[in-house]
């Protein structure tokens, strides 16, 4: 066979293969949501998702609303879940109260690598990082502040040969970002007249 007709050959060959696509890679262009009906606001790498729902919670019906991104493979979350009016006491701590009680019935499967208390103005709440697998890792804030429970989450699948504290590091200012920008509306965090009528229980 001649050198020309073996050119031609790999030539075939080549064209033959198929080419694997990259993923496409999204740009991220961070905004605030700012929500009147909320009283809150809130940045996210893009325009979020918003979604709302009735649900049941420790024999209350409630309303939850999500707001949402997921961008290049990693998830952005808020959760208000507004509870009936005069159903929580008045407490700055309800925040660790609601965590205790997510570990003890929500996490109690997952691996808890990281918990530690964080100051939301005058209550207090806490940051939780854990898997539900290996190849995964969540940081997720709960805090509570009048009739609503706050929930803030940013997912990340791990990247071999990555660990999840490489992964964190990495994204150290996305996290920092997202977290650092959620505020709520003066008249939300001063109307926290309640009357004590349920409570996180744990036992």
């Amino acid at each position: 066979i001649s050198v020309e007709a073996q050119k031609t050959k790999r030539k075939t060959v080549r064209a033959n293969i198929t080419q694997k696509q990259q993923p496409k890679v999204e740009v991220e262009n961070w905004q605030e949501f700012d929500s009147k009906a909320l009283k809150l606001k809130l940045s996210f790498p893009k325009k979020p998702e918003l979604n709302e729902r009735e649900m049941s919670e420790f024999e209350h019906d409630l309303t939850s609303t999500t707001i949402q991104v997921e961008i290049n493979g990693v998830f952005y979350l808020l959760e208000v879940r507004e509870y009936p009016k005069n159903t929580l006491p008045k407490r700055d701590d309800l925040g660790e109260s609601y965590a205790a009680w997510m570990k003890k019935y929500i996490l109690s499967r997952s691996k808890i690598l990281d918990e530690k208390l964080i100051d939301f103005g005058r209550t207090k709440g806490v940051e939780f990082v854990y898997q539900d697998s290996p190849q995964e890792v969540n940081l997720h804030r709960v805090f509570v502040v009048g009739q609503k429970l706050y929930q803030l989450m940013v997912h990340f699948n791990i990247k071999k040969p990555d660990t999840y504290s490489q992964t964190i590091e990495k994204n150290r200012e996305k996290i920092d970002k997202f977290f650092d920008s959620f505020h709520l509306h003066e008249e939300e965090i001063i109307d926290n007249t309640t009357v004590a009528k349920i409570f996180f229980n744990t036992n």
